[in-house]
């Protein structure tokens, strides 16, 4: 029965949804996956030659960089390689707000696009308009980073999502989710509000829908599988979890991997670009999708970090036409390895995904302290549910602790305040609070650490 409704969804129910979309799906899906068998080299020509036409595609039709060339004298001729991307300033989510109509292709029918929001984990969500053939790639990855968990295109899967409201969702949206979860075997669970009954629902949904993986946010997993070893409960075996859209620490990859029984296969992606990077079996780095997007790793002044250093990543966009993201700063910082990975495939590997750069914390005396630092606090304390530092001023800081029932005492309390003194140093004021609960943000993420504190 599980083989036929794989094969029924592989060959029947996917094609169609994807056909009544118009987004070549299959086809992009067909092209990355030869890209495994692909040298360095041609990868890397490849993504330059895309780039390249990216770059001459936005001096000539969009309005935003139109301008911009046209006052530094540069046209699309001038544009050969990488190197022609110096000439492009710095894409941020406030100029998309502010400057959305010259961003687009005027001239782009809609039949030609969609329309897409981030989540809006840091303040006003982003809205962007998405090429189908663009849209098409980044569903291809997805599927391309799932087959190698060992996932085949039909096989049952769940998506652990945030969605602000289903509630207004139109008649034909909520047909066309039933139709991916009956027919496709692809279905979703919004972990907005998520809380205990949530998360007990979704549980069930598990054991009755019999994913062979599930993708969604870390966090949710996290607390789900808090959950799940408190009330003793066990899910169907799992070929493997997508953690993504928050930081994973090393401690939260523990737990899930134990409750689960699976492996966790860390990814980093974004609502506006879709999938950046994806681990592989090795789970040494994550593998850039080099055929969507352009990374770089720079410093504050934009010029390239050091290799093996942190920095902020840069993204471009290589098949959005209808409304080219060219070095967007999505606000996270972290690491290019120079190493290949040992799985033999050719894609460079994104080391480290430090996390947003309103994450991170600068101290009175220049230290710098990074959420990894705090997790290593709280996640190894068995005792602690849920945590959030929130940096009010340069010395002021106010951490949040939400423990689990009965388990709250001075020597604890004590402990932690030590640990937390040595993180931030003597000259911070550290004021420890302790309450029942932490909300996560309307798009369902939680973050474990704020800095109010203008950033450099």
């Amino acid at each position: 029965m599980n083989a036929f409704r794989r094969t029924a969804a592989q060959k029947f129910f996917i094609p169609l949804l994807y056909k009544y979309w118009n987004i070549p799906v299959f086809q992009e899906y067909e092209n990355l996956m030869q890209h495994d068998r692909w040298s360095e080299d041609k990868l890397a020509a490849l993504q330059e030659h895309k780039l390249a036409e990216m770059l001459r595609y936005a001096c000539l039709y969009i309005p935003y960089y139109q301008n911009i060339m046209e006052k530094a004298g540069i046209g699309a001729d001038d544009i050969k390689d990488k190197t022609a991307l110096s000439f492009f300033p710095v894409l941020t989510k406030p100029i998309i707000q502010e400057r959305f109509d010259d961003l687009v292709d005027p001239k782009m029918s809609q039949k030609e696009y969609v329309t897409e929001h981030s989540g809006g984990s840091t303040g006003q969500p982003t809205k962007v308009r998405r090429y189908l053939k663009a849209r098409a790639a980044v569903h291809a990855s997805t599927w391309r980073a799932n087959s190698w968990m060992g996932w085949e295109i039909g096989d049952p899967w769940i998506w652990l999502w945030g969605r602000l409201s289903t509630s207004k969702s139109s008649w034909k949206s909520k047909l066309v989710n039933l139709y991916k979860t009956l027919g496709c075997q692809e279905s979703f669970f919004n972990v907005h509000g998520l809380d205990k009954k949530k998360l007990l629902k979704f549980a069930r949904a598990v054991r009755l829908f019999r994913p062979k993986l599930i993708e969604g946010y870390t966090n949710a997993f996290y607390q789900l599988c808090l959950l799940l070893r408190q009330e003793n409960i066990e899910l169907p075996k799992l070929m493997g979890v997508a953690t993504t859209a928050e930081t994973l620490y090393s401690e939260q990859r523990r737990l899930i991997e134990d409750v689960l029984g699976c492996k966790v296969f860390n990814r980093y992606a974004s609502s506006e670009v879709g999938l950046i990077a994806s681990e592989c079996s090795e789970h040494d780095g994550l593998h850039l999708a080099a055929e969507n997007i352009y990374i770089e790793c720079v410093k504050e002044d934009k010029s390239p970090v050091a290799p093996g250093e942190p920095g902020k990543l840069l993204i471009t966009d290589l098949n959005n036409r209808v409304m080219p993201l060219i070095r967007y700063d999505l606000g996270d910082m972290g690491i290019i390895s120079t190493e290949p990975c040992k799985c033999g495939r050719p894609y460079p590997l994104l080391q480290k995904v430090i996390g947003r750069q309103s994450d991170v914390l600068r101290l009175p005396n220049k230290k710098i302290v990074f959420p990894d630092d705090l997790a290593e606090i709280f996640y190894p304390l068995p005792q602690v549910r849920k945590f959030q530092v929130i940096q009010e001023e340069l010395s002021k800081v106010n951490v949040f602790i939400a423990l689990k029932s009965g388990t709250e005492d001075k020597a604890l309390k004590d402990l932690i305040y030590r640990q937390v003194r040595e993180a931030l140093g003597q000259e911070t004021e550290i004021t420890l609070n302790f309450v029942e609960d932490i909300p996560i943000l309307p798009s369902g993420k939680h973050r474990i650490c704020i800095s109010k504190v203008s950033q450099p």
